[in-house]
């Protein structure tokens, strides 16, 4: 894989985090507002700006790394997540999107395919992405995999 999607991921949400804060500070103080919310967007503030330059670094070395991969190649099949879906009471893995930033971090088309479930009767996914403006392809793409691998719904 042409980038770290941990690092990617982590770099895009503290960008969020800071410039969400900017962007709300007025809305922030109103009723309504959870303490989680307030305390995830002030951490992004609080952060100096060279970790914010390095950050903005980071999807800037995530976004060129991919955009040579896709140079060589007209698509990559990628898992969704790097394990099956949890049970909804259980904690978030912290490697839950990992996989999905590339897409983001890249300006890259995007779709995810389920695929059958295993033994637990948890789903899975894999995804699929193309250069961007490729949007038809990756469909037309998508439902071929999604009708030759017998993927749930297909």
């Amino acid at each position: 894989m042409p980038a770290d999607g941990g690092s990617l991921r982590r770099a895009g949400l503290l960008i969020s985090e800071r410039e969400g804060y900017a962007a709300n500070l007025p809305w922030l103080s109103q009723p309504g507002v959870s303490d989680e919310l307030r305390a995830m967007l002030a951490y992004g503030a609080r952060q100096p700006a060279a970790r914010i330059t390095e950050a903005h670094a980071r999807l800037q070395e995530g976004h060129q790394r991919w955009q040579a991969a896709m140079s060589d190649v007209n698509a990559w099949l990628l898992p969704t997540a790097p394990q099956r879906a949890f049970p909804l009471n259980s904690e978030v893995p912290p490697n839950q999107a990992d996989l999905t930033v590339h897409a983001n971090a890249a300006a890259l088309a995007a779709i995810s395919l389920p695929l059958e479930h295993g033994k637990d009767d948890m789903p899975c996914g894999a995804q699929l992405l193309m250069q961007a403006g490729n949007e038809a392809q990756l469909i037309r793409l998508a439902a071929a995999i999604a009708l030759h691998a017998g993927a749930p719904n297909a």
